[in-house]
């Protein structure tokens, strides 16, 4: 008897899962080519290049700030982990991004392209005494 019960439950289940009814498939992307050329304009309008240094905040734990040669300061996103060293001088290509972090640490902003990098002045994060890394 249990036996009839489950191969009904099978038979259903699999019945269920090839229907063959006649269904309209919707476009996975609605837009258009006018709208993407928008989004990519709009891109390029906010798109900036920024040129500065990583360097480490001891706040929050501590994190790599983006400190711009006009004395802005960013949070960047998606910056690639070999660039990501105390120091490092930067020449950027990113958008803004309209988030909060816990760093609250200037304009959060989205790389697109790192243009050039400069590891001369590239140095070891500070420790406080009696901390270690382990």
């Amino acid at each position: 008897m249990i036996r009839q019960i489950v191969m009904i439950a099978v038979f259903v289940t699999c019945a269920a899962c090839s229907d063959t009814t006649a269904s309209v498939s919707e476009p996975v992307s609605t837009k258009t080519n006018v709208e993407e050329s928008k989004m990519t304009e709009a891109t390029n309008k906010n798109l900036s290049k920024i040129s500065g240094q990583l360097q480490y905040q001891d706040m929050e734990g501590g994190f790599l700030g983006f400190i711009a040669d006009n004395g802005e300061k960013y949070t960047l996103r998606g910056l690639d982990k070999h660039y990501r060293q105390n120091g490092m001088r930067l020449v950027v290509t990113a958008v803004p991004m309209d988030v909060m972090t816990i760093t609250q640490f200037g304009k959060v902003m989205q790389i697109q392209e790192v243009l050039s990098a400069d590891d001369s002045e590239v140095m070891p994060i500070p420790r406080k005494p009696g901390t270690s890394l382990m």
